[in-house]
């Protein structure tokens, strides 16, 4: 019996259901429901990229063709944007202030921050007290809030930070995150297990103190850190093994591993390809043909890419005339379309005369990029004794919130070297420092030696955050977990893991808007930073491909697919 696919899609704030590619008979009849989430309002259906108007549910009669469904949807009229009304007492500030407009089902947060010499004293919202927070957070906001924020001397009640977080999976610690605690008192953590996981270790200020499901700081003086780590009580873990294109892995799937085993991956480029790069747990572990999982402890993921194997190198050769060298120096191969940057140095009571590329000078340069390298070249340096009394000029500047001493012009002999301190404003760090606009890191000291010509020097500065935010987003046909808005202290990891719907598998994980595969969990380790994780999912079935108007998957367009988007049969 013939059969015809109908492929349903929903844009965000709703489904269409049923949802995905499904199959019907010749002759036969299909209806689909179109539900707008909470807030929201249909704005559009399509058939075939026609539209057929706003409406909850259609019917495909008489089947005779392939089709498409999809939707979208828009905030409805009346009830969906909330305000959030914002205040704070005297000696400290809250962010925003005053009225916020929200649109229903989002979320927003808040900061509050106390003047110097004086600490949060409560948080209320809608008039009931949250305690002394640093932050708060409306989530699916479904009605109008009040949020008011109070402030108190540090004097009159000295409070203390102790912050709560989990190492891996495996649990929960309750309360989790920052909580300010009052000179004195007590303060108890909670360690909650997921199911088939058990309590393996507890860390206080960087100590184990065993296996406890609970924690009681008493009396508290200063600041606490306590972290949780969580162990599977089944004995098993999973390591989910998989690739790309034009490559294999073995063993291949979800294999189970027993605490503390090993286990060896293959990984096999097809003919005419090279492995590009393996990520284990997200992390780059670069381009390897095995690799070992050893005293395993937790679920894990490896992912395996391919490249075209065969590349073109060209030699660059490097040479120094006398009191002088050049690195790197000699033959030097490098792979087409990579760059290679080499560096001079005079030496003692010298100075850079000329560099040359391919024989055609480029001026006194102490540090010289060929990019995109498609030919063979030549480079040499010279040098000149430095003309006595000779004197450089060294160019020190810095951002907001800190300072660089010394700083404005600065005059240094040749041959002599010069240090530069960067000093910050109280809470903020060292973001970084470019020397002759090369970063450098956030070092807190620079030193320029042998000067033998002018050079600039900047330091930028960041805000110190002990808390980051990960947001979590899935797409239709499965989730993430934990979804939405994460906070994660700063030095610690977290792991997010993929559910699928039913018929459905992982399509690709994006972390940051990059590319991490279809891995089925992703750890972020020693976060430091505001991160981003998506997930999406397809059909086993689903002939995907990167290349528009491709539906075999074979990478090009040709006549077949042609016919085939507009739902005629062709005999294969």
């Amino acid at each position: 019996m013939t059969q015809y696919s109908i492929t349903a899609t929903a844009g965000a704030n709703g489904t269409v259901t049923p949802a995905g590619a499904v199959t019907v008979n010749a002759g036969a009849s299909q209806t689909y429901t179109i539900t707008p989430g909470t807030g929201y309002a249909i704005e559009d259906v399509k058939v075939d990229s026609v539209s057929v108007g706003a409406v909850a549910s259609y019917t495909f009669s008489n089947v005779s063709k392939n089709y498409t469904i999809s939707a979208t949807f828009k905030t409805s009229s009346g009830g969906t944007s909330y305000i959030l009304s914002a205040s704070a007492g005297a000696n400290g500030t809250i962010s925003p202030s005053g009225t916020t407009t929200v649109t229903a089902g989002s979320s927003k947060t808040f900061t509050m921050t106390p003047n110097s010499g004086y600490t949060v004293a409560d948080v209320k919202v809608d008039g009931q007290s949250q305690g002394a927070l640093t932050t708060y957070t409306f989530t699916n906001i479904t009605s109008d809030h009040i949020i008011a924020v109070s402030f108190k001397t540090s004097s009159s009640g000295t409070q203390y930070m102790l912050v709560g977080s989990v190492s891996g999976t495996g649990g929960t610690i309750t309360p989790s995150g920052t909580v300010m605690v009052n000179a004195g008192d007590s303060k108890t953590f909670t360690l909650t297990p997921s199911d088939g996981y058990t309590v393996a270790d507890l860390i206080v200020d960087g100590k184990s103190v065993g296996v406890q499901t609970s924690y009681t700081f008493s009396n508290v003086s200063t600041d606490h850190f306590i972290q949780a780590k969580f162990k599977s009580s089944t004995g098993q873990f999973t390591i989910s093994a998989s690739t790309g294109i034009n490559g294999t892995i073995d063993p291949k799937g979800n294999i189970t591993v027993e605490s503390g085993g090993s286990k060896t991956f293959t990984i096999k480029p097809d003919t005419g390809y090279i492995v590009d790069d393996v990520k284990i747990d997200g992390q780059s572990k670069g381009a390897m043909t095995t690799y070992t999982f050893t005293n395993v402890t937790a679920d894990h993921s490896i992912y395996a890419t391919f490249k075209v194997g065969t590349t073109q190198t060209f030699t660059i050769r490097s040479t120094a005339g006398e009191n002088g060298k050049i690195f790197p120096s000699g033959d030097t191969t490098v792979t087409a379309g990579e760059s290679k940057t080499f560096s001079m140095t005079p030496d003692s009571g010298y100075e850079v005369a000329d560099f040359l590329v391919d024989g055609t000078s480029l001026g006194p340069k102490t540090e010289y990029t060929l990019s995109s390298i498609s030919a063979a070249h030549t480079v040499h340096i010279t040098f000149k004794a430095v003309s006595s009394g000779a004197k450089y000029s060294i160019k020190a500047t810095s951002g907001a919130n800190g300072g660089i001493s010394p700083s404005g012009d600065v005059s240094v002999s040749a041959g002599d070297s010069k240090r530069f301190i960067m000093y910050m404003a109280t809470g903020y760090q060292v973001d970084d420092v470019y020397v002759d606009d090369k970063s450098v890191g956030p070092v807190t000291s620079y030193t320029f030696s042998n000067v033998n010509a002018d050079h600039e020097i900047h330091v930028t500065f960041k805000q110190i955050s002990l808390q980051y935010t990960i947001t979590a987003s899935a797409g239709d046909n499965g989730s993430i977990y934990p979804s939405g808005e994460v906070t994660v202290m700063a030095g610690a990891s977290k792991t997010f893991k993929m559910y699928l719907a039913q018929g459905y598998e992982v399509g690709d994980v994006f972390v940051d808007d990059i590319s991490v595969g279809p891995v089925t969990s992703y750890t972020f380790e020693s976060v430091g930073s505001n991160h981003k994780i998506h997930v999406t999912f397809i059909s086993p079935n689903c002939i995907c491909s990167e290349v528009p108007g491709d539906t075999d998957g074979d990478g090009k367009v040709t006549l077949k697919d042609i016919v085939r988007s507009l739902g005629i049969l062709v005999s294969e």
